[in-house]
């Protein structure tokens, strides 16, 4: 689909919490949502797995802040928060 030269972006309209095109502009919606998917795919791998990496690399810090607690600590950390991030992150890799 080729999409021609809009005359005003202002004329556009979106939806006031979706932020989706509606109106006369609708048709615009699906063709962007897949070309905004496609190319922000790799930065938000990306951002996914260093948010993954500095939260368990945080996790070496509790046992110098709360050395009584570090093993209940780990366990929320590493047992629950870590495989739940690792399962989302993998999860991107997911083909419909």
């Amino acid at each position: 689909m080729r999409i021609s030269r809009l005359t005003a972006v202002s004329d556009m309209q979106l939806a006031p919490f979706t932020l989706s095109f509606i109106g006369e502009y609708a048709y615009l919606e699906q063709p962007f949502r897949n070309f905004n998917n496609k190319n922000t795919l790799r930065q938000a791998r990306v951002a996914g797995l260093m948010a993954f990496l500095f939260y368990a690399l945080f996790g070496i810090m509790d046992a110098y802040w709360a050395p009584e607690h570090k093993w209940a600590l780990w366990m929320i950390r590493y047992g629950i928060v870590c495989p739940f991030f690792f399962s989302a992150l993998a999860l991107t890799f997911y083909k419909k």
